[in-house]
C-alpha cells in the first residue's frame, strides 16, 4: 500500500500518469524481495465521491481494479467531520472549537458537505461503472468493533491468503486517528437525523440486514 493519500483520480487528473504510477514503483522498490508479482494498491477519501465520468477513467485505466468503500453511520460521519475540521486553528476562530459556531453556519456546513455522507450514491455511481462484484463495502463500526474480521474480508477480496500473525500488524489491535471526543448537541442530532433519514433507509434496501451496522 502507498502510504499517502494520492488523489490522482480527484484531484491530479492533470498530472501525467507516470506520477501516479510512480507511488507504486517506489513502493515495490522499498518491499522486502518476495516473488516478481506484487498486488499495489492506495487509498484516497475523496475517491468515494468522484463523479460518473472521473469513476469511467478509473475503469478505463484499471479495469481489473477491486474497489473498497469504507461506510459509516452518515449522521456520525458528519459530525466527525465537521469536529475535525472545526478544530483546526485556521477555522476556530473564536477558540471553542465546533460548539463555539453559530448553528447556522454549522448547518450550513452540513448541508454543504452532505454528498461526502450519501454513501448510497456512491454505491450506485461506482457499480454503474464496475462490476458490484469488485466492490467491497465494509463498516467502520464493524472494524473498530472486529477489525480482524474485516481485515480477512478485504484480503478475501484481493485475492490475498488469511495466512499471517495478528500479532504483527498494529492496526488489528490498536485504535488510531481518533478525532475529538465532543458529545453532540440535541438539536444538531434532530437536525442530522432529518437530513439523512432517507438515506439511512437507502443503505437498508441496498445492504440488507447488515445496514444495521451502519445505525
Amino acid at each position: 500500500m502507498v502510504p499517502d493519500e494520492i488523489e490522482y483520480f480527484s484531484a491530479h487528473e492533470d498530472f501525467p500518469l507516470e506520477w501516479y504510477l510512480h507511488y507504486f514503483e517506489q513502493r515495490i522498490a522499498a518491499a522486502p524481495p518476495r516473488s516478481a508479482s506484487y498486488i499495489v494498491g492506495e487509498k484516497s477519501a475523496r475517491y468515494c465521491s468522484l463523479t460518473p465520468e472521473r469513476i469511467r477513467r478509473v475503469r478505463r485505466l484499471l479495469p481489473d481494479a477491486q474497489l473498497i468503500l469504507m461506510a459509516r453511520d452518515p449522521i456520525a460521519r458528519h459530525w466527525a467531520q465537521a469536529k475535525r475540521y472545526f478544530s483546526k486553528k485556521r477555522f476556530d476562530k473564536q477558540g471553542g472549537g465546533v460548539l463555539s459556531l453559530p448553528r447556522d453556519e454549522l448547518f450550513d456546513f452540513f448541508v454543504r458537505m452532505r454528498r461526502l455522507s450519501e454513501f448510497s450514491q456512491m454505491i450506485a455511481n461506482w457499480t454503474a461503472v464496475f462490476p458490484s462484484r469488485h466492490l467491497l463495502i465494509v463498516s467502520q463500526e464493524r472494524t473498530l468493533a472486529a477489525p480482524r474480521a474485516t481485515f480477512d474480508a478485504v484480503l478475501d477480496h484481493i485475492g490475498l491468503s488469511r495466512d499471517y500473525d495478528p500479532a504483527q500488524i498494529n492496526l488489528l489491535v490498536a485504535r488510531k486517528n481518533r478525532g475529538p471526543s465532543i458529545p453532540m448537541p440535541d438539536d444538531v442530532a434532530e437536525f442530522l437525523e432529518g437530513m439523512f433519514a432517507a438515506e439511512r433507509n437507502r443503505l437498508r434496501d441496498l445492504l440488507g440486514d447488515s445496514a444495521a451496522v451502519y445505525v
